[in-house]
């Protein structure tokens, strides 16, 4: 992964992302969940297919889990919400 980028919306909050050696954005899924508000970032994660997530180191607080855009778009559809 190349250098986290942070963008700020003020009606969805911080997200970080990055982009992987083949160009690949990836974003932080506590950030997306948190933009959409899913509060259980775990369980989420476990209805993400493993080639769509990544855990991954993120100063200065540790291990972190990443997502792909095919990853985002299924975690943010209407039906993921109603958790």
């Amino acid at each position: 992964m190349t250098d986290i980028q942070t963008f700020t919306h003020e009606q969805f909050g911080t997200i970080r992302t990055t982009t992987d050696t083949s160009g690949e954005a990836w974003f932080v899924a506590a950030d997306i969940c948190a933009a959409i508000g899913l509060s259980n970032t775990t369980v989420v994660m476990h209805r993400v297919d493993a080639d769509e997530k990544s855990k991954l180191n993120l100063p200065p607080r540790g291990d972190a889990w990443w997502v792909n855009e095919l990853s985002l778009i299924h975690i943010s559809e209407p039906t993921r919400q109603a958790e």
